[in-house]
């Protein structure tokens, strides 16, 4: 099993629950590859420069373990 980390943008415009929503289908995506090692809260951020329009975005942070075939299939 190799270690990954998955770091990505969320629109600031998704609600607390629909927020939370979105965390927890990634998180169920990742356990049907591999083991979640932490999983940390989306927390919103001001970006450095806009990205579509928008100055602030939700930033969320997976750290995993996964065999590096079914890794993959994350795309």
């Amino acid at each position: 099993m190799r270690f990954y980390e998955l770091t990505y943008l969320i629109s600031p415009e998704l609600n607390p629950q629909e927020l939370k929503d979105f965390s927890q289908k990634v998180d169920s995506l990742i356990l049907k590859f591999g083991k979640v090692i932490k999983s940390e809260q989306p927390k919103k951020i001001k970006l450095a420069y806009p990205i579509q329009k928008k100055e602030e975005a939700f930033l969320a942070t997976f750290e995993f373990e996964a065999e590096p075939e079914k890794a993959d299939n994350l795309k």
